[in-house]
C-alpha cells in the first residue's frame, strides 16, 4: 500500500465541534474541536485504523467507496477524501528500531571502521535511496 484515500464523513455539532466516521472502515471514528482539529484527527486516526487490521480482525482491505456514493448516502454532510500515506505513517509513528544482522566481507567492514563510517546509518541511507524515500 502506497497512498490511498477514504471518504470521511465530518459531522458538525451545535457547539462548531464535529465527529468524524469513515464508512468503509467499522470502528474508525474521531472527533475535532473545530473542522481543521478534525481534519488533522481524522488523519491520524486513518492511520492507526490501518496499521491496526489485526485488532480489528481484518486481513485486507476493500477498495474505498467511491465519493459520490457516500455523499448522496450522507446528503447534508460534509464528505471529504483523507489520504493515507503508508511511507509518511510509518515514518512519524513507527519510529522503534530494531537490530538486524548483516554480513559483508571483512575487508569493506575494516575500511569502513577505519574512516569512521557508521554501517547504521549507511544502510539506512541506502536503503531509503533504494526505495526512493527520503
Amino acid at each position: 500500500m502506497a497512498k490511498i484515500y477514504y471518504p470521511a464523513v465530518f459531522h458538525k455539532e451545535d457547539n462548531d465541534t464535529y465527529w468524524v466516521e469513515f464508512p468503509d472502515l467499522p470502528g474508525c471514528l474521531t472527533q475535532g474541536k473545530s473542522f481543521n482539529d478534525a481534519l488533522c484527527m481524522a488523519d491520524d486516526v486513518l492511520g492507526e485504523w490501518l496499521n491496526s487490521k489485526e485488532f480489528f480482525q481484518v486481513d485486507h482491505f476493500d477498495e474505498p467507496t467511491e465519493l459520490g456514493k457516500i455523499m448522496k448516502r450522507y446528503p447534508g454532510e460534509l464528505v471529504s477524501m483523507v489520504e493515507y500515506d503508508d511511507v509518511s505513517w510509518k515514518k512519524e509513528h513507527a519510529k522503534v528500531s530494531i537490530h538486524k544482522t548483516v554480513s559483508l566481507p571483512q575487508w569493506l567492514y575494516e575500511l569502513a571502521s577505519e574512516k569512521g563510517i557508521s554501517l547504521s546509518k549507511t544502510l539506512q541511507k541506502a536503503l531509503k535511496d533504494e526505495l526512493g524515500i527520503n
